[in-house]
């Protein structure tokens, strides 16, 4: 758009030379200098504008990662802010741009936080392209920009796939026991009314305290027997393929409010119950090393 509007100023230009029409004179003068200012502004819609890589959340392959950045003005408003990847990794994003690129206005000294998605293809960390930051405020006709390269990654946990496979129970020796896993990690599944006889452990001091009747609070506990999630365990040839069907038994496992354990080549992680032990589970299925058969953290 630029380079159309130097163009049309020149044939203007020509225009003015040829008729002696001052009022072309004028207009191509003042489309020029408006030209040149919007040259100074277009770079100050940029210029002083802190970027800060905020924490991105785990995702599986194949998903999109979505990594969070915060934008602040500082002492001036920022309009038409457009951020976005400086490569397109993946045909998927390429045929979505409105899935890549962000637009924003920030008010003068205000932030805003901004979520771009960037292809998650394989597992372990993904570090992202750098970052493109440009404007085009206010007439459209000039373009600034710059990249940079953030300090940020995100985990990439293996894609899951649905097995049927019957996992190996898990013995004493090889646990800890199921009374301890119980006090351990509970997870609440509701309120019931008070009874005689009900431990004063289990009633509900807080609502109590705001007026509300005697109410006793209810866990979920674990119903299916401890299972290890054991690599050897699984018929599948292909390790990267192991790894989905071990995420995918994890996340099932976790879903069942089952106790569950790993076992890999090279490390063994206990038998535990909740939302910690899965997210462990998945953190080493994601860093897993073929090379020498052991996780890294």
């Amino acid at each position: 758009m630029g380079f159309l509007f130097l163009l049309s100023l020149f044939l203007m230009l020509l225009m003015a030379i040829n008729y002696q029409s001052n009022l072309i004179y004028a207009l191509t003068f003042w489309l020029g200098t408006l030209f040149v200012v919007a040259i100074h502004v277009t770079h100050a819609n940029l210029s002083g504008l802190e970027v800060t890589a905020l924490r991105a959340e785990p995702c599986f392959a194949g998903e999109l990662a979505v990594f969070q950045i915060r934008l602040v003005s500082g002492g001036r408003s920022r309009q038409g802010i457009r951020l976005g990847w400086s490569e397109k990794r993946s045909p998927e994003t390429a045929q979505n741009p409105e899935r890549r690129d962000a637009y924003v206005d920030i008010a003068a000294n205000d932030a805003a936080e901004i979520a771009l998605h960037y292809p998650a293809l394989r597992r372990g960390w993904c570090y992202p392209d750098r970052l493109r930051i440009e404007a085009t405020f206010p007439l459209g006709l000039l373009r600034c920009w710059s990249f940079i390269m953030l300090d940020q990654r995100v985990l990439v946990w293996p894609a899951p796939v649905s097995i049927s496979t019957l996992l190996p129970v898990a013995d004493a020796s090889d646990q800890r026991s199921r009374v301890a896993l119980i006090a351990e990690e509970r997870d609440l599944a509701g309120h019931r009314h008070y009874r005689i006889g009900d431990p004063a452990s289990a009633i509900d001091w807080r609502s109590l305290a705001r007026g509300q009747p005697l109410s006793v609070e209810q866990y979920f506990t674990p119903t299916a027997s401890p299972r290890w999630l054991d690599w050897d365990a699984i018929p599948s040839a292909d390790p990267e393929r192991k790894l989905s069907e071990l995420c995918g038994l994890a996340l099932q496992a976790a879903k069942d409010r089952s106790a569950f354990g790993l076992k890999l080549p090279g490390h063994v992680l206990e038998v535990g119950l909740g939302q910690e032990q899965l997210e462990q589970v998945l953190t080493l299925l994601a860093l897993f090393r073929l090379a020498d058969r052991a996780p890294i953290l």
